[in-house]
């Protein structure tokens, strides 16, 4: 578990591509998935062979997460319309659409994973964010809910549900389960819960809450982009009143 840990620490830190440097290499050096199960099995007692089997997953798991991380710095962080924007520019010049081919990345790694263990939770965080990065609410909703189910309350899989109540206009959903995890995981949930929660909220119409969760956000993280945007979108509205600001953002 030591180079997914090592890949984990670097994504934290806000640094997708040396994380996909380092969980890179760790399948080339660890994961064979060219090898039969039984062949492993044979070679190693059944404890080794659970445990192989394990590290191999999470170090795939955690690699298709790394690309997607990798894939929105590619496209400066944008959605679904900015990706399709980006694609159509790429037809235009002849060029591939690196954010496309890292999501692409990122699916064959988990389906690599769902091929050793279908029902491993890091998988089905990586799908439910993979869906989501599509647009496919559905599809995300599904594979965050089953890590509820089968995991309980863990942090991944409750900004995935907000995200999810959030893209489907569910504000009030969205705002309940990043209180949950912002409550349960004060620390982990960090400036992104933060600002999911200040969204909700401004929502909602609820303006003062949302200008103290951006206000936090940035507290916990200064270089939160989303967290400075919108409290100076909310700054000017409040300067001008009869301003559209707030209305367009």
């Amino acid at each position: 578990g030591t180079w997914a840990d090592a890949g984990l620490l670097y994504m934290q830190q806000k640094q997708a591509r040396p994380a996909l440097v380092v969980l890179e290499e760790a399948c080339d050096v660890v994961v064979d998935t060219t090898a039969p199960s039984s062949s492993l099995s044979s070679s190693l007692n059944k404890k080794e062979a659970d445990q192989k089997k394990k590290d191999q997953v999470r170090i795939l798991a955690a690699t298709g997460i790394a690309h997607l991380a990798a894939a929105q710095l590619a496209s400066g962080g944008g959605n679904e319309s900015s990706s399709s924007s980006s694609s159509r520019k790429n037809k235009r010049t002849g060029e591939s659409d690196p954010k496309l081919e890292l999501r692409q990345q990122a699916d064959d790694k988990f389906t690599k994973a769902s091929k050793i263990d279908t029902f491993f939770p890091m998988t089905w965080i990586g799908r439910g964010m993979l869906n989501l990065e599509k647009n496919q609410i559905d599809q995300a909703r599904f594979f965050f809910q089953t890590t509820e189910k089968q995991c309980g309350p863990v942090l991944p899989a409750l900004l995935g549900m907000a995200a999810v109540l959030f893209a489907e206009g569910d504000y009030k959903g969205a705002q309940s389960k990043y209180a949950t995890a912002i409550r349960r995981y004060p620390d982990e949930s960090g400036a992104p819960a933060r600002v999911g929660f200040g969204l909700s909220c401004y929502k909602l119409g609820q303006v003062d809450r949302a200008k103290a969760a951006f206000a936090r956000a940035l507290d916990m993280d200064p270089e939160n982009v989303q967290a400075m945007v919108s409290t100076a979108v909310l700054d000017l509205a409040s300067l001008d009143p009869t301003s559209d600001a707030v209305a367009s953002r």
